[in-house]
């Protein structure tokens, strides 16, 4: 009798395991792809003003309700980044292989259509060159016509598949888009307009940084030009790169702010003249702050007569722009920036998801010579500037159109 129940016991434990481990296997599984991601976080993390063991432990009760709900990836990176983003800070986020690759290469699936909201309607403000946008025949000033309940965000414009209806000046326009992978350009340019140079930087990633590209760049400009640099829409990139810009106008090695870790023991290091990424993140690891510190040029251009950001300004490029105002007292025009400017450092954390994934995590934070944080507050600006849709509809960038008469008016002034 005994044995009778120890068999039936026996078979009545196996029998459970066989219905309910795979639902804990499952279960394991997911809370180590999120939990795992939240607790790598956890351990390299600028202080962030949140209670961290707290989010920690929502994280594993969050992370384990995922499971019983989708064993989907995108999903799954999805919950990940709402959950990071409840420490409300830039440069902590997941990737998927095809979304990093879309960051670092600056290709993407769009239409090349840059538009923003003016007077309540969206209108188009820039179409990039060989773009589905500029086949279509979309135009600067171009309106997006909706209906009373329909809505559009510029980014769901620029991934927009189907028809839409588009109004130019007063008469409509049927169109039918459809998104196709874009490689974007993004290497400085010198534009000249009313007599002003115009130095459009949309992104400071290194390979729009090398020597050659910045000398072909410097000597377009004399020393009697008045220059406008224009950093609107820049999301950042290469803490080099931005000090290499600088160099062209400051002229003599100069402090513009620090890189500043967790703690400030007073290891103080400097960025050499070396754009490699690997480079600098192991000299953030060497020390607890690390100087931006600018470097001597063969040639000195003349102090810009404005600068221009906007709220997509972010990282790299609010630093910079901050450095014009105050190192050369340079004037910004445009609308305050994004303020994310915490130092992310990118990690593969394939081992936890068991397929490419990548993670931003911000482990350093910026400070200016004044002991300013752009985090969280952006640069402000001196002068804000509104777009006008008929400085679009007569082919001109607002924002520069509206900088250059500025000056050029200063400058009539002036000479009277």
């Amino acid at each position: 009798m005994p044995t009778q129940l120890i068999l039936k016991s026996v078979v009545t434990i196996g029998l459970i395991l066989l219905v309910f481990y795979p639902i804990v296997d499952k279960y394991n599984h997911i809370d180590n792809h999120i939990f795992q991601t939240c607790h790598f976080v956890y351990d390299r993390i600028v202080p962030v003003g949140k209670n961290m063991n707290e989010w920690l432990s929502e994280c594993r009760i969050q992370s384990r309700r995922a499971m019983t709900k989708t064993s989907d990836t995108k999903k799954l990176l999805l919950l990940g980044n709402q959950i990071l983003s409840e420490l409300q800070v830039s440069h902590l986020e997941l990737f998927s292989q095809e979304e990093s690759d879309a960051i670092w290469s600056d290709t993407d699936f769009e239409n090349g259509i840059e538009s923003q909201f003016i007077d309540g309607q969206l209108i188009v403000t820039r179409i990039l060159p060989g773009s589905e946008g500029l086949k279509k025949g979309l135009r600067r000033g171009d309106r997006v016509v909706l209906g009373k309940d329909e809505s559009l965000t510029p980014y769901e414009f620029n991934r927009w598949k189907g028809k839409l209806k588009i109004e130019r000046r007063k008469k409509n326009i049927d169109i039918d888009l459809e998104p196709k992978k874009l490689a974007t350009n993004r290497d400085i340019t010198v534009t000249d307009i009313e007599g002003l140079k115009i130095i459009t930087v949309e992104s400071f990633k290194s390979q729009y940084f090398k020597q050659d590209k910045l000398d072909a760049i410097v000597a377009k400009i004399k020393a009697n030009d008045k220059i406008i640099v224009d950093l609107r829409g820049n999301n950042g990139g290469n803490f080099v790169a931005g000090l290499r810009f600088l160099s062209s106008f400051i002229c003599q090695p100069s402090i513009v702010g620090h890189i500043k870790k967790n703690k400030n023991n007073g290891r103080v290091g400097y960025f050499d003249d070396n754009l490699d990424d690997e480079y600098q993140i192991q000299k953030l690891n060497d020390f607890d702050s690390v100087a931006l510190k600018t470097y001597s040029t063969k040639k000195c251009l003349p102090s810009p007569v404005a600068v221009l950001i906007d709220a997509n300004s972010k990282s790299t490029s609010e630093w910079v722009a901050l450095a014009f105002r105050d190192k050369l007292q340079t004037p910004i025009q445009g609308a305050t920036s994004a303020g994310e400017l915490l130092v992310g450092i990118w990690y593969d954390i394939s081992y936890i998801w068991g397929q490419v994934v990548k993670l931003s995590i911000p482990e350093a934070f910026y400070e200016s010579m004044h002991g300013f944080q752009i985090e969280g507050h952006g640069v402000s600006v001196d002068i804000t500037l509104y777009p006008r849709r008929i400085d679009f509809e007569l082919g001109h960038d607002s924002a520069v159109w509206q900088a250059v008469q500025a000056v050029n008016n200063r400058l009539d002034k002036t000479a009277k």
